[in-house]
């Protein structure tokens, strides 16, 4: 049931976004707890910090622009 005062669009975007938690097919891709158990990066800093090494590394080559 809608909330008074909630647009369409908020609620469906927001009954979209719990399905994707709740029904998903990708709820084992989920297991923070256990991929830090693992000893496995759940954030997106050890992605961020590769693309920038990567991209420097690229960038300060000889003759590289």
């Amino acid at each position: 049931m809608r909330r008074p005062g909630l647009s369409q669009k908020v609620y469906d975007e927001a009954i979209s976004a719990w399905s994707c938690f709740t029904k998903s097919n990708h709820r084992h891709q989920m297991d923070y707890p256990g991929f830090l158990a693992e000893d496995l990066p759940i954030g997106s800093g050890v992605t961020a910090a590769v693309c920038k090494t990567q991209v420097k590394q690229c960038l300060c080559a000889s003759g590289m622009r």
